[in-house]
């Protein structure tokens, strides 16, 4: 508009009979156009923002924090839930405490803290006790579920699981889904199959069934299934077949960077060359999935690498390998 008015006063072709008009004319517009731009200013400026700082602010924090955690940078995602906490906690916002001690639970497994992880968890159960908010009852069950079976606590974990588990049809579909259901399948087929139940068939059918109109995350989903096929492969020793989906579900959480799938399909992998005797393999995989899981701060899963790695590299007769690593395995456990 301002470059408009500058060409009109500049213009030198216009008759003179108009010159004046004109010029009154580009004042006008622009009196009108700059009286608009303070109206809609002033009314910008006093339109205070919808929701209070306090909320935006833990809001922020647990946002960052879901990034830290996606992105496996754990120790990150832990400051930033504590900060969503202690926000939460300020302006009384149940929901918001609710949902931060359940991130840290999440994020306490995710390395392996189990201890801290009950203690987020009791929490949790204490809030829940008088509060209405009962869609988070699920979720939290899944999560004592996820500690009991990392500790191999299967038939409490089953106790557990049984009473949330979904009705199914012929094809084995689920009859009703919701944000857990996919989850809790999952859990009945991981323990199904480590436990070596007759029906580890029929939940792996199930498993498929409920993660195929899954599209929009079906590349970390179908890893898992690929996983939990060839763990019931190498039941029935088929173990050949069982590398082959290990292998398959290692190059779709290499395309997401997904380090924690990456480490679980190496330690898997490394296991079958156990079975095989093949140390060297198994070495080099366990010393991949050492890398991976010190960058995550894993100190549970760090230490059963060690494990493997001390008694691998003996087979191997690389006695002086084998003491670092017991050297390694010794500092660690002496952390809580």
């Amino acid at each position: 508009m301002i470059n408009f008015y500058l060409f009109l006063n500049r213009s030198s072709s216009q008759p003179s009979g108009i010159a004046a008009p004109l010029k009154f004319f580009s004042y006008a517009l622009n009196v009108c156009t700059l009286t608009a731009f303070l109206i809609l200013l002033t009314s910008c400026a006093s339109t205070p923002e919808a929701r209070p700082k306090a909320l935006l602010n833990a809001e922020y924090y647990l946002q960052q924090g879901t990034q830290a955690f996606y992105n496996d940078e754990y120790a990150t995602a832990a400051q930033e839930f504590s900060q969503a906490l202690k926000i939460y906690q300020s302006i009384d916002r149940e929901t918001g405490i609710l949902e931060s001690h359940i991130n840290l639970a999440e994020t306490s497994i995710a390395i392996g803290n189990h201890s801290a992880a009950w203690q987020q968890l009791q929490t949790i159960e204490g809030l829940l006790e008088n509060s209405p908010h009962s869609t988070y009852t699920n979720q939290v069950q899944l999560l004592k579920i996820k500690l009991l079976f990392n500790e191999q606590e299967y038939v409490s974990a089953l106790a557990l699981l049984e009473p949330i588990l979904p009705q199914f049809d012929a094809q084995q579909n689920a009859l009703s889904k919701n944000d857990d259901t996919l989850n809790i399948i999952i859990s009945m087929t991981r323990i199904s199959i480590t436990t070596k139940s007759p029906q580890a068939g029929l939940w792996l059918q199930r498993l498929r069934q409920a993660i195929n109109p899954q599209t929009e995350i079906l590349n970390r989903y179908t890893a898992m299934l690929y996983r939990l096929q060839a763990s019931q492969l190498e039941n029935e020793d088929q173990i050949d077949e069982s590398k082959s989906l290990l292998n398959q579900a290692l190059d779709i959480y290499h395309q997401l960077a997904y380090r924690r799938g990456i480490a679980a399909s190496l330690q898997q992998l490394a296991t079958l060359e156990i079975k095989q005797q093949q140390w060297q393999q198994a070495d080099l995989l366990l010393q991949r999935a050492l890398k991976i899981h010190l960058w995550t701060l894993n100190q549970r899963d760090t230490i059963e690498v060690l494990q493997h790695l001390v008694d691998v590299n003996n087979q191997l007769g690389n006695i002086n390998r084998s003491r670092e690593f017991s050297t390694q395995l010794e500092k660690l456990s002496k952390f809580p």
